[in-house]
């Protein structure tokens, strides 16, 4: 068992142990039967029946969210997405990508495996948009799709109530083709004229206007305008990121939509809090982004050995949100003294920062004012004897 303490608050909570860094994710287990074994108890309802019916080889977690790999044809993937539908408290969706797949969102390279579809399981605020319209939905469950191989998009079949989106990688391409050459657009008169790809750019500074070289600027957020109202787009696959020259410029095409659409972004280098900005279009004009230090969050993990508590070192911690589609991730390993350490600044208004440890989350307030206490967690170990294990050889019973 573990314990989260929180002040004077004290919280028991299942955990697994990795090793060298604490918490970090792994596989999920497979029974006798063959079946794997989430042990999720607040998935939406018939969700590892749904995994377990078909061609699964491969399934792991990281955090709050879990991925499952699937190998087989049209014919099972049909059914599979027909018995998908019938899923309750989750967005139903399937995202179509162009050839094959070997890659995981959540955990690097693995599985290295080639497979056709994936299932991704994605907890609110913890990797999917925070505030469901419905209160009962705690996760978002999407397919992801590989056209290629065994799997013909010409015979397959989506239930009607399953939303079907590109990832954007034959869109992608056509854009890169087309380069800069620019798009006609009709002139009342009937002829027609250039019109050059729409652009965002910007500059980000530090606090004393110097411009900062290598920020990551990551695109975490879509919106398109629709009937004259603003939606939310998910995108399934990777988002694109940019880093700043050494003036400290960026700038990307609006090649996501074009008019009618508007990101959201975040702006992160070492030794800074990260910036969120919301809303961002072709038409917001020049940017200037400024990254300042921000404040420190930190706290410490310890573990419990014979009632004393002693400092866990190069135990991972993880620093949560707020962006929106795209769950912005610190990642802080615990020193010899047991202590994490993250930069933050006041998250904007409705979003909310977590400090994650095996699988545990806990929300926290950032100020302009630190340092910012963060939680203290504390693990204790205990080793249960499996029956009828014989000891090795030349040990006593």
């Amino acid at each position: 068992m573990g314990m989260l303490r929180i002040g004077s608050l004290v919280v028991l909570a299942a955990c697994l142990l990795t090793s060298p860094a604490l918490g970090k994710g792994g596989d999920y287990r497979i029974d006798a039967d063959g079946k794997f074994v989430p042990e999720q108890r607040d998935w939406p309802p018939g969700l590892v029946e749904l995994i377990n019916s078909g061609p699964v080889f491969h399934g792991h977690w990281v955090n709050a969210n879990s991925e499952f790999f699937f190998l087989g044809d049209t014919a099972s993937l049909t059914r599979f997405l027909k018995r998908y539908s019938g899923l309750k408290n989750t967005p139903l969706g399937v995202v179509l990508h162009a050839g094959s797949a070997r890659r995981s969102e959540l955990w690097g390279d693995k599985p290295t495996e080639r497979y056709d579809w994936k299932v991704s399981v994605l907890r609110r605020g913890w990797g999917a948009p925070e505030k469901p319209d419905n209160p009962k939905e705690k996760y978002v469950v999407t397919v992801d799709v590989w056209i290629d191989h065994d799997i013909r998009l010409g015979d397959l079949v989506v239930p009607k109530d399953v939303q079907v989106k590109s990832a954007g990688e034959i869109e992608a391409f056509v854009t890169k083709h087309q380069g800069a050459q620019p798009r006609a657009e009709r002139k009342p008169g009937g002829g027609e004229r250039a019109e050059p790809l729409a652009t965002v750019s910007g500059l980000v500074i530090d606090e004393d206007r110097n411009a900062l070289e290598g920020v990551k600027v990551q695109l975490c957020g879509m919106e398109t305008l629709q009937h004259g109202v603003w939606k939310r787009q998910v995108r399934g696959g990777r988002m694109p990121s940019w880093t700043t020259d050494k003036h400290g410029r960026f700038k990307f095409k609006a090649e996501f939509g074009g008019k009618g659409v508007r990101y959201d972004l975040w702006f992160e280098k070492s030794g800074f809090a990260p910036t969120f900005l919301y809303g961002i279009s072709a038409k917001s004009g020049e940017l200037i982004v400024v990254l300042r230090k921000g404040v420190i969050v930190t706290g410490t993990v310890t573990r419990l050995v014979k009632g004393v508590e002693k400092p866990v070192e190069a135990a991972e911690v993880l620093l949560l949100g707020p962006s929106t589609d795209l769950g912005y991730r610190q990642r802080s390993l615990t020193d010899h003294k047991g202590h994490y350490t993250f930069r933050a600044s006041p998250a904007p208004e409705g979003k909310t920062w977590y400090v994650i440890f095996l699988n545990q989350g806990i929300d926290i307030k950032v100020g302009d004012k630190g340092p910012v206490p963060g939680p203290d967690f504390v693990v204790t170990v205990e080793v249960r004897k499996k029956k009828g294990v014989q000891p090795p050889p030349g040990r006593d019973k």
